[in-house]
């Protein structure tokens, strides 16, 4: 009697600490609960002995009361049980380890259905048809043109995500498709609109997805196509993608109306009867059944080029745009002995003895001493007096934080030009 009494107080504990759930009676579960230990585990049920266990006893007690549960009603015991372990291992000389939490996993779908491959002949007539299409002069009606960038799309393509295809037709006509070296994407951007209620008022709330398309080969030639034609950027008025397909496929040769797809989701079913061949992971990244993300667009850019990219700040890069552009004056006469004494004389200004320069009084030695010699400094010079005072304004608010000793930053961008006038005599600062 005492045994259970002792083992008791740790649930009871462990109940009173667990808190509520809105989908899920508390009270029943644990119940559940202690009923499985008492069968299954009596040492933990009773507490007596101090119960040790392993870590396999605990991932299989774990696996038995998960098992064909829903995810809501495992959590309440899984933490039941944790409460009930971490009050028995403090306060009563348990042994034991913490619940794991177990991660379901779907299982991956099976893509070689009957309905699946008896779609390919259906698929095999489409693709013999695009076939012969491109034997014939390319349409002028834009609709129809980017109906068949569309379909190359999604048939060879793979976009196989209908809520990517409207974000896939507007990426195209604003021309954000991009290419490094032999690899080009598209940048896709889609905004889902939602609200967040606060203080009983609705606020709207605008989230933006990104997603980068690497197209197929037919996609490539026709999106080069359409930077050839000059066709993009431009505004289109249908960006129903159903509707541009229509408009592409009722254009193919020796397909009856008939044998066309009735549907956008019967268009995307074919196109991935077409592509079984492909692993069955990558056809559940393309249809959205596996989760992905794109990288944001400066880590990728720095992964495709290998090169140090910095991405600016909207704020910064419209500060940047209102950056004068330097205006270089021509000297009239310099050469390399006379740049010397010009630099040397500048960084005496820039570096008094026992003095340190302010932003703005550093700004002001550079302005004045442009302003006086303009005219005998080479064209270089010229650039790096401007660079310095750009370095010392508030356009590049990323360095901000590396100017706390204003004049020792210009110093270094006008000795390192020192350096390379004497390393280089073909080179007069």
């Amino acid at each position: 009697m005492t045994e259970m009494v002792e083992a008791s107080q740790v649930w009871l504990l462990a109940e009173q600490k667990l808190p509520t759930a809105k989908l899920v009676n508390v009270v029943s579960e644990v119940q559940y609960v202690l009923r499985h230990l008492a069968s299954h585990a009596p040492d933990l049920y009773c507490g007596k002995p101090a119960p040790s266990k392993s870590e396999q006893e605990i991932v299989q007690l774990a696996r038995d009361l998960s098992y064909k549960v829903s995810e809501p009603i495992v959590q309440v015991r899984f933490n039941f049980l944790a409460i009930g372990f971490e009050i028995g291992n403090i306060s009563y000389g348990w042994n034991v380890p913490l619940v794991p939490q177990l991660v379901s996993i779907k299982k991956p779908k099976n893509w070689a259905t009957t309905d699946n491959f008896s779609r390919r002949v259906a698929a095999s007539k489409l693709e013999q048809a695009f076939g012969k299409d491109l034997e014939q002069p390319i349409s002028k009606d834009p609709s129809v043109h980017l109906g068949q960038l569309l379909f190359t799309a999604i048939f060879f393509g793979c976009l196989l995500e209908k809520k990517w295809l409207e974000p896939f037709l507007t990426a195209v006509m604003q021309r954000d498709f991009f290419q490094y070296n032999g690899i080009l994407w598209v940048e896709m951007v889609r905004k889902t609109d939602s609200s967040m209620k606060t203080d009983d008022d609705l606020h709207p709330i605008s989230t933006y997805y990104t997603k980068r398309f690497f197209p197929d080969n037919f996609t490539l030639v026709q999106l080069y196509h359409l930077l050839d034609s000059n066709l993009v950027p431009a505004a289109i008025s249908n960006q129903n993608p159903w509707g541009l397909l229509q408009s592409f496929m009722k254009t193919l040769p020796g397909v009856s109306f008939d044998g066309l797809p009735g549907s956008l989701d019967e268009f995307l079913k074919l196109s991935i009867s077409r592509n079984l061949m492909l692993p069955g992971s990558l056809l559940a990244y393309a249809t959205g059944q596996l989760k992905s993300t794109s990288l944001a667009i400066g880590p990728w850019l720095r992964c495709v080029s290998q090169k140090a990219i910095m991405v600016l700040k909207p704020e910064s890069a419209e500060q940047l745009t209102k950056t004068p552009v330097p205006k270089i004056v021509v000297p009239r006469r310099y050469n390399a002995k006379q740049q010397e004494k010009l630099v040397t004389k500048l960084l005496q200004l820039l570096h008094p003895k026992g003095k340190d320069l302010s932003k703005s009084g550093a700004t002001n030695i550079l302005e004045n001493f442009f302003k006086d010699h303009k005219h005998e400094m080479s064209p270089a010079f010229q650039l790096m007096v401007h660079w310095g005072k750009q370095l010392l304004s508030n356009h590049l608010g990323a360095l901000q934080a590396m100017l706390q000793q204003p004049s020792c930053n210009i110093v270094v961008v006008l000795a390192t030009c020192r350096r390379v006038d004497k390393g280089d005599n073909k080179v007069i600062v």
